[in-house]
């Protein structure tokens, strides 16, 4: 089965938000509509983040700073710590939903 995790993030409170994590298993990988399902209809950029010591292949809303979704704190931890163990800048953040592939690899 192949397995993928959904950080959400969702608003209560204009200073109050709630991350939640969905997890969501597919016979094959999930198809081009399914991943943009996961994260919000629109665009759907590809970035690496390490989950449970592990890289991964992850998804977001390409549009997501546009449309002006929420900051992903969760999210943006997992990048940030792929960013760091290459050696590149800590300059993003991530927003919006964010789906982890956690057992197997976009292609």
């Amino acid at each position: 089965m192949n397995k993928v995790l959904i950080h959400k993030i969702r608003e209560k409170s204009p200073d109050y938000f709630v991350a939640t994590d969905v997890e969501e298993e597919f016979e094959n990988h999930p198809t081009l509509e399914e991943m943009k399902a996961m994260v919000g209809d629109g665009w759907l950029e590809h970035i690496k983040v390490i989950h449970e010591g592990e890289d991964c292949d992850a998804l977001i809303n390409e549009e997501g700073k546009l449309k002006g979704l929420l900051i992903n704190p969760i999210a943006t931890e997992k990048y940030r710590a792929w960013l760091a163990k290459n050696q590149l800048p800590l300059d993003d953040i991530i927003v919006g939903d964010c789906a982890i592939c956690t057992n197997f690899n976009l292609e």
